[in-house]
């Protein structure tokens, strides 16, 4: 996460885009153990999906949360080895992180729209993508730019739904049912690889 060889990553106060939809302020607490994200400074991620109606110019937040990099890990741990395996090669094979963070951190405005603008796997721009998901990483009340935040197009996700073990497809479709909620309407919208929690 924010261990890019020793250096402090530099942050900003979390933007409104990432603020819970639900309660209009920031997160407070992890989805999984409950942890008081703010009063422990905590390390954690958001993650939120959205489905873009571009004819009406508008959006929906399908699922949104935030979850301490404590849980984050033992989520990792988790999942099988075959799909853990299978992401970090599609990771290394369509984008360079280190990189595009360094590349962005040479603008001193550190616009995070910059960040999430296209999809760091196909670079489709956020405003041609019908669903797309974004995570970042805060600690306490600020986000900070590690190697991310970023934005994530459903076309990637659908090709990393297809690297995904049985196993993992089963462990996700649970968290998906006990933190995320399983109500016909949306359970099409929730598909296990629209977590990024690998």
């Amino acid at each position: 996460m924010n261990d890019l060889n020793g250096d402090i990553p530099r942050h900003m106060d979390i933007p409104r885009l990432f603020y819970s939809d639900a309660s209009g302020s920031p997160f407070e607490h992890c989805i999984q153990c409950q942890r008081r994200l703010f009063d422990t400074n905590s390390h954690y991620l958001i993650e939120k999906a959205i489905k873009s109606y571009p004819d009406y110019g508008s959006t929906d937040t399908v699922f949104e949360y935030a979850i301490c990099i404590s849980c984050y890990m033992d989520l990792r741990k988790s999942l099988s080895a075959e799909s853990s395996g299978n992401m970090e090669a599609y990771f290394h094979r369509h984008t360079d992180l280190l990189e595009r963070r360094k590349m962005l951190l040479a603008n001193e405005t550190l616009d995070y729209h910059e960040w999430i603008a296209s999809c760091v796997f196909k670079n489709t721009p956020a405003s041609r993508c019908k669903e797309y998901q974004v995570v970042c990483e805060c600690q306490g009340d600020q986000m900070l730019f590690t190697l991310m935040p970023y934005m994530v197009c459903g076309e990637a996700m659908d090709e990393m739904m297809d690297l995904l073990s049985n196993q993992t497809i089963d462990f996700l479709n649970g968290f998906r049912d006990r933190f995320l909620g399983p109500s016909p309407e949306i359970r099409d919208l929730l598909k296990p690889s629209r977590i990024m929690i690998l």
